[in-house]
């Protein structure tokens, strides 16, 4: 069944699953996809907003790269 939640058309599942309950918060990680500005500006609907946050936080992830090259370090992930 789909639910009119958000103007999405998704199963009411698929909300229950990108909803952020405030109280879990503070055990999320900081990576957490639901506390990215660029998302929680798109699930309200500012377009302009999402698109410049995103921008934003590519341009950053470009600009730390950019530095690591210059120092001649690798990128590796997070254990």
């Amino acid at each position: 069944q789909f639910v009119e939640k958000g103007s999405w058309n998704l199963p009411e599942f698929a909300h229950t699953l990108n909803e952020l309950d405030e109280n879990m918060k503070k055990y999320l990680p900081k990576t957490d996809s639901r506390l990215r500005p660029d998302r929680i500006a798109l699930e309200k609907r500012d377009l302009s907003l999402a698109g410049s946050e995103k921008r934003r936080m590519e341009q950053k992830q470009r600009d730390q790269r950019k530095a690591r090259d210059a120092k001649g370090e690798k990128w590796a992930p997070r254990h």
